[in-house]
């Protein structure tokens, strides 16, 4: 579930955005801690604001420890979000291998279980100290104290923390383990889509059943119901979303360049138009070249428009649309290496020059591969 949302900061660089539904799941959880048995009132919206607070910590630090591990292996990060029930790390391009891919994917819920264990670790020292001097039981008489919050607070860190990794760790998609999960299958199979589909599908059997979960278990409570079916049908929706991209992947694993190659005829840039204008008048597409590079191609539209007569004098380069420098794609390409390869180029130019072993094969219309792709 995707929506727009407003910057809160950024982080070398990186900036951070909070998407306008994770407002409302940190209202939700609010409330849902404002029920604390802990304390008066005051001490109640303390730990209501606690827990929302404790939650955008362990979001933003588990978002920062994928970003921190992509870096690491040679990876830029464009932008941190907080979505829907999480956050999202989006990076300048894909890990290239499933190890990469399998250490940016850990390093979130690890971050989190290693703060939660602190927390409760700390919670614990804090817990014997109270009970060694007995000012926990003072605390539990008077009802007043505000360490009791802070307690509760503490208390809350933990627990978020070890669920929000403990959870992670799930072998489905959109989770960080059904990205583990996808690794594992890619390295087996050496297809990432195929993992994709067998984590996506996790993800949608694990999503219906926290949904069927809440459902039919009235007894839990209206919380733990709201919880169980509005996370589920996240996920079960983002494990879906992958199943789709997946196979749209493997579909367009078995396309190559040869499916969408069009004849092209390569001359210099001095060329006059005259020369190349029967080529254009047949509907084949001219590549100008210069030493050996494609430079740009001519604009059909653009040739027309000068007279046979100005013609003789009009070099090719004139009614040319250039191409950005190395805009060229490799024969042999096929697939995702194929999708990599024209993606770049897709809101610059239509056309795209084919070249094997430094020789001009043709061209491929950028429009027909993306959506045959």
């Amino acid at each position: 579930m995707r929506s727009k949302g407003f910057r809160v900061g950024s982080v070398r660089g990186t900036p951070i955005i909070m998407a306008w539904t994770w407002v409302f799941v940190a209202a939700l959880i609010a409330l849902t801690f404002a029920n604390s048995r802990i304390g008066s009132w005051p001490q109640k919206v303390v730990t209501a604001l606690g827990a929302a607070a404790i939650l955008f910590v362990a979001v933003l630090v588990h978002e920062l420890a994928h970003g921190w591990a992509a870096r690491r292996v040679g990876i830029g990060v464009r932008q941190y979000t907080f979505t829907f029930f999480g956050g999202e790390t989006q990076f300048t391009v894909q890990p290239p291998t499933a190890g990469k891919s399998a250490l940016i994917a850990a390093a979130g819920p690890v971050s989190n279980l290693f703060l939660g264990g602190v927390a409760w670790g700390a919670l614990q020292a804090i817990i014997r100290q109270l009970t060694a001097d007995d000012t926990l039981g003072r605390m539990a008489e008077t009802s007043i104290s505000w360490l009791a919050s802070g307690v509760n607070i503490l208390y809350l860190a933990g627990v978020l923390n070890l669920m929000v990794g403990a959870f992670n760790l799930i072998p489905a998609l959109p989770l960080d383990g059904g990205a583990l999960l996808q690794d594992l299958v890619w390295a087996i199979t050496k297809r990432q889509e195929k993992g994709t589909i067998v984590a996506g599908w996790s993800g949608v059997v694990l999503g219906c059943a926290m949904v069927a979960w809440g459902m039919f278990s009235m007894e839990r409570g209206m919380a733990a119901i709201v919880w169980a079916i509005l996370i589920g049908m996240s996920v079960a929706q983002g494990g879906w979303a992958s199943v789709r991209r997946g196979r749209a992947t493997l579909r367009a694993s078995v396309k190559t360049v040869a499916e969408f190659l069009e004849p092209a005829v390569a001359a210099p840039t001095g060329t006059p138009l005259r020369n190349v204008a029967a080529d254009l008048a047949a509907g084949t597409w001219i590549v100008v070249t210069d030493n050996g590079q494609s430079v740009g191609y001519v604009d059909p539209d653009a040739a027309r428009r000068v007279s046979s007569d100005a013609s003789v004098d009009t070099p090719l380069s004139a009614v040319m649309i250039a191409l950005p420098r190395g805009a060229a794609v490799p024969a042999g390409l096929a697939g995702v290496d194929l999708v990599r390869a024209v993606g770049p180029y897709a809101a610059a130019v239509r056309l795209l020059p084919v070249s094997d072993a430094g020789r001009l094969v043709g061209v491929i219309p950028v429009a027909a591969v993306v959506a045959g792709l």
